[in-house]
């Protein structure tokens, strides 16, 4: 028994039978074969078909080619029209829905400055319990390099 496996070998056959690989694998091959009646008939095939194989005519290339140009083509309008046309349709469907839905909603008005944030287990967000949306924060624009400087060690901290 040699010490490659019949599905190493099937897959080295094809390369053996047009000179393929050379040196130790050729020599593993061949040693699988004289062991292995299945791949040796495989490799016998492949032989076979290989010193009986039908040569393509030199022009057949240009010939196929010139047919596929010469054919008439039935008229059909690009894939990409019927892309443009659903996602046309999509936006206006989605923008129909949002509007319909803008339109069912009561205004959002700002919470009382007088008014109490409910309580209970869980605290709710208070909009004047930021600063930055109260608007009484400065902007990061507004700090000077010290306070930027102070601000980063926090935030690294």
């Amino acid at each position: 028994m040699s010490g490659m496996d019949c599905d190493a070998a099937r897959d080295l056959l094809p390369l053996l039978a047009h000179d393929g690989p050379t040196g130790p694998e050729r020599a593993a091959v061949e040693a699988h074969l004289r062991t292995c009646a299945e791949c040796r008939a495989e490799a016998d095939l492949l032989g076979l078909l290989r010193r009986h194989a039908v040569k393509a005519p030199p022009d057949l290339a240009a010939r196929v080619l010139s047919a596929y140009g010469a054919r008439a083509r039935p008229w059909r309008p690009a894939a990409r029209h019927y892309a443009l046309a659903a996602a046309t349709a999509g936006v206006l469907l989605l923008g129909s829905l949002v509007l319909r839905e803008n339109a069912l909603r009561p205004p959002v008005t700002a919470p009382d400055a007088d008014v109490e944030p409910p309580a209970g287990l869980l605290q709710a967000y208070w909009p004047e319990d930021d600063a930055l949306v109260a608007g009484i924060a400065p902007s990061l624009h507004e700090l000077s390099v010290d306070e930027l400087e102070l601000l980063l060690a926090e935030l690294d901290s």
